[in-house]
């Protein structure tokens, strides 16, 4: 606790004050909080942070999708008109082409024709190129970033609240990692299994958590390896009481 940021509010120091000390006691009672013995599923209720990371995703889809229309609309009207006029000197080469007698003349009329078809085609791959650009950049990037972060962060640890089962782990190893700690912890499945598992944990939570220290935890039956420490700030959500 005697880490906590001294640029902190009073409110604030306090709060996190009484959050490390509840948490001391969650994780040193030798039962586990009342609400993971609940029926799963469990009730979950999404934190503010969850709630800004989705309604940021929505308003930047909303504002993403009307710039791209605009955007795309603009291209478009820029390519057709000089796509048309492209066209029109190609009829024009054509009409003198169909005039001309001379031959010498109407070689150089086919050559500047070929030309303008070789680059109305240049145009076209340019046109279609641009609006793959814009809507990689500014749609299809962030969605496949949007629904990586989804189904490989935020889903599994609702789901882990969800239906995770309980288990006393020990901590083992704590080194640091940047501005966070890295808790190694080690705990055994009803089979029998052993599970190590590394988390990054704030500085001031790290304090709670040293070598021998008893954790409570979340797994996942079906899949072991998928942990996480309970009652961390850095939860997405929590549980309903």
């Amino acid at each position: 606790m005697k880490d906590i940021l001294l640029w902190q509010s009073t409110a604030a120091r306090e709060r996190e004050k009484r959050y490390l000390t509840a948490l001391v006691a969650l994780h040193q009672s030798t039962t586990p909080p009342s609400e993971v013995l609940s029926p799963v599923p469990r009730k979950l209720r999404w934190k503010n942070s969850l709630k800004f990371m989705m309604w940021t995703g929505v308003v930047y889809l909303v504002f993403a999708t009307t710039m791209l229309a605009r955007i795309c609309s603009m291209e478009l009207a820029l390519y057709n008109d000089v796509a048309t006029e492209n066209q029109r000197s190609v009829e024009k080469l054509r009409r003198t082409a169909g005039q001309t007698v001379d031959f010498e003349t109407k070689a150089k009329i086919e050559r500047s024709l070929r030309e303008n078809q070789v680059y109305g085609r240049k145009l076209l791959l340019v046109h279609i190129a641009i609006l793959a650009w814009v809507l990689g950049i500014g749609l299809a990037y962030p969605g496949a970033l949007v629904t990586f972060v989804w189904f490989t962060t935020i889903r599994p640890e609702l789901i882990l609240l969800r239906n995770g089962i309980p288990v006393r782990a020990a901590v083992v190893k704590q080194t640091p990692w940047i501005l966070w700690k890295r808790i190694e912890m080690v705990f055994t499945t009803p089979s029998g299994e052993s599970i190590r598992k590394k988390e990054l944990v704030r500085t001031s939570e790290s304090a709670l958590f040293q070598i021998d220290s008893p954790v409570w935890m979340l797994y996942s039956p079906s899949r072991p390896s998928r942990a996480k420490i309970y009652g961390l700030k850095s939860a997405l959500a929590e549980l309903v009481r």
